[in-house]
């Protein structure tokens, strides 16, 4: 999942992923979800992607470690911190590990916690392996890399984006008691004014997230936003 969608011509951290998942794909016989994450994971590690800004990270990792014990989920994911891109961004993959850029150090703690509920949920409904095997069902003979230039583009079709952006709404929801349970009061309607001061903010949503203003509609609802 992704917080902060960029417009196409800062997509470079997502498209680096998804063309070493396809070249290691190919080359390496890493044929499952989790062995692509696998690969893009280590990527990050060979091309000195993660964050070195150690008081970042542990800032981070302390939030993290709350918000999975009020999940209930201690120790069965992980998260890295990484120095790229250069906007507040965060995905979860099928390996179980979750990715997070140090750019969010920047904002409030109850905000990260959302951040990492959020991809918490994600990994913890399993979307980011099904959402694979989806995207490989639908990819057929197609390379990997020229199907995620149609995500990027948008080119899926609807049943596709809706399955997409129903998980977002999903996570979304989920999460409201996790943060509480951990101790952060969290408001989404100041999160997502917050996300949308970044340069590369999507109010209006995308193919595959609903706007800002449908998800501080969902969080209200669970009262996580004024």
């Amino acid at each position: 999942m992704r917080h902060c969608h960029p417009p196409l011509n800062t997509t470079v951290f997502s498209l680096a992923l998804a063309l070493a998942l396809s070249l290691l794909s190919s080359w390496a016989g890493a044929e499952t979800p989790a062995q692509r994450a696998d690969a893009a994971i280590d990527d990050l590690k060979t091309f000195r992607l993660l964050s070195e800004n150690h008081a970042a990270v542990a800032r981070i990792q302390r939030i993290f470690r709350k918000i999975e014990r009020a999940a209930g989920v201690s120790g069965r994911f992980r998260v890295l911190v990484a120095n790229t891109p250069e906007y507040a961004h965060a995905e979860s993959h099928a390996n179980g590990v979750i990715v997070i850029t140090e750019n969010f150090a920047a904002y409030p703690d109850e905000h990260i916690a959302f951040v990492l509920a959020h991809e918490l949920a994600h990994e913890a409904l399993d979307h980011p392996r099904l959402q694979a095997l989806l995207s490989d069902e639908l990819r057929g003979q197609e390379s990997p890399s020229s199907f995620q230039l149609r995500v990027v583009f948008g080119l899926l079709p609807p049943e596709v984006t809706t399955r997409l952006r129903t998980d977002e709404s999903t996570a979304d929801t989920l999460v409201c008691g996790w943060v509480r349970r951990a101790g952060y009061a969290f408001d989404g309607l100041a999160f997502f004014q917050r996300l949308g001061r970044e340069a590369v903010a999507n109010p209006g949503g995308s193919a595959t997230h609903p706007s800002y203003a449908q998800r501080i509609a969902d969080l209200k609802q669970r009262g996580c936003a004024r």
